[in-house]
C-alpha cells in the first residue's frame, strides 16, 4: 500500500493543508467516477448504433486502464457476443467473475455462450446463478433459460421464465420467438402465431420469427402466408436449412410430398449431417411412388445420426424389413 505524506506550504497550517489534500482527493475521485460513467455510455451507444468494433476498442482502452474494474470486461464481453467472438466474450466474463464472484452480468454472458455452444447443462448453472444474484432484473437471463428449459422438455418452466422476461421487457423479441416455438410445440398455432409476429416485428432480421411464423401460418392453412415468411427468411440468408426445413412441412401439410422431398434435399444440403433433415425427408419420401427405398436409406441415416423418436422406429420397422 502506497502512503502519501502531504506536507502544507509554508503560509498554510497544517489544518488548512489536510483540508486541501481532501478536497483534491474528493475532485479526483469524482473525475474517476464521471469518466467512468461517460465511458459505459459511451459503449453503450455505440452497441445500440451497431458500431461493434468501435465499442470494442472503447471496452479494450478501459480495461487496460482499470485492469481490476468488472465492468469493462463485462461491456467487451458483451461486444464480442455481437462480434460472433464466443472464446473472446468468454475470457472477458470469466475475468469478470474472476474479480468479482457476485457479477450476475457476467454469470449471464457466460451462460448465454455456453447456450450457444450447446452446452445446456453449464449455461442452466451459470443462468440460475445469475437470476439468483439479481431476481428479477436481466430479461435477458430468464430468456435463455427458458429456451434451455424448452429444450430440455421442462415446458411449464420455460413459459413462466418466457413471461418473466417479456413482463421485464415488453419488446424483447428473443422471448417472443422462443415462446412462439414453446406454443407451436404445443400445437397452439394460434398463439405461436402470434408470438412469432410480434418478435419479427421488433426484430424484422430475426430469421428464427419468420420461420416460426411460415411454420405456424402454414398450420393455419396460411400458405401464401407462410410461403412469403419463409422467402423473406430466406433472402437473410439463402442457405438457411431451418428456413428450407420449414417450406418442405408447408409442402407435407400440402400434401404435396415431392416438393416436400425437394426443400428436404435442400435443408440437407445447407446442413449435412443433421439427423432430424434425414428423418423428415425419409418421412415425406415414404409418400412418394416408389420412395421406400430412398426412405430406408434416410431413416436409417437419421437413426446412425442419433435421431430418436418412436415414429422412426416404426417407419423403419413397418417399411425397412
Amino acid at each position: 500500500m502506497l502512503v502519501y505524506l502531504f506536507l502544507p506550504p509554508n503560509n498554510m497550517n497544517m489544518r488548512q493543508g489536510i483540508l486541501v489534500f481532501l478536497i483534491v482527493v474528493f475532485v479526483s475521485y469524482n473525475v474517476t467516477a464521471q469518466n467512468t460513467q461517460v465511458t459505459k455510455k459511451a459503449g453503450i451507444s455505440l452497441i445500440k448504433q451497431g458500431k461493434y468494433k468501435e465499442a470494442d476498442e472503447l471496452f479494450s482502452k478501459a480495461v487496460d486502464q482499470k485492469s481490476d474494474s468488472v465492468w469493462p470486461y463485462i461491456g467487451r464481453g458483451n461486444v464480442r457476443l455481437k462480434l460472433k467472438d464466443t472464446n473472446g466474450a468468454m475470457e472477458d466474463f470469466g475475468k469478470a467473475i474472476e474479480l468479482d464472484k457476485s457479477s450476475a452480468p457476467a454469470y449471464s454472458g457466460k451462460g448465454q455462450i455456453e447456450f450457444l455452444r450447446k452446452d445446456y447443462t453449464n449455461a442452466l448453472k451459470d443462468l440460475d446463478k445469475s437470476i439468483e444474484l439479481k431476481p428479477g432484473e436481466d430479461p435477458e437471463a430468464y430468456s435463455n433459460r427458458g429456451m434451455i428449459k424448452d429444450k430440455m422438455k421442462d415446458t411449464a418452466t420455460a413459459l413462466v421464465d418466457f413471461n418473466k422476461a417479456i413482463e421485464l421487457r415488453p419488446n424483447l423479441a428473443d422471448a417472443f420467438c422462443g415462446r412462439g416455438e414453446l406454443k407451436y410445440e404445443k400445437k397452439d398455432y394460434k398463439g405461436a402465431l402470434k408470438d412469432f409476429t410480434k418478435a419479427a416485428t421488433l426484430n424484422p432480421e430475426m430469421i428464427d420469427a419468420l420461420v416460426g411464423k411460415g411454420k405456424a401460418l402454414s398450420k393455419t392453412k396460411n400458405f401464401d402466408g407462410a410461403g412469403d415468411s419463409f422467402n423473406a427468411a430466406l433472402d437473410l440468408n439463402s442457405n438457411y436449412a431451418p428456413a428450407y426445413q420449414g417450406e418442405g412441412f408447408m409442402k407435407v401439410d400440402q400434401k404435396d410430398f415431392k416438393g416436400a422431398v425437394s426443400c428436404f434435399n435442400k435443408a440437407i444440403k445447407s446442413s449435412p449431417g443433421i439427423a432430424e433433415y434425414y428423418f423428415n425427408r425419409g418421412m415425406a419420401e415414404l409418400n412418394v411412388k416408389n420412395g421406400n427405398k430412398d426412405a430406408c436409406s434416410d431413416l436409417n441415416k437419421a437413426k446412425e445420426l442419433g435421431y430418436a423418436d418412436p415414429d422412426l422406429e416404426s417407419a423403419i420397422s413397418t417399411n425397412c424389413n
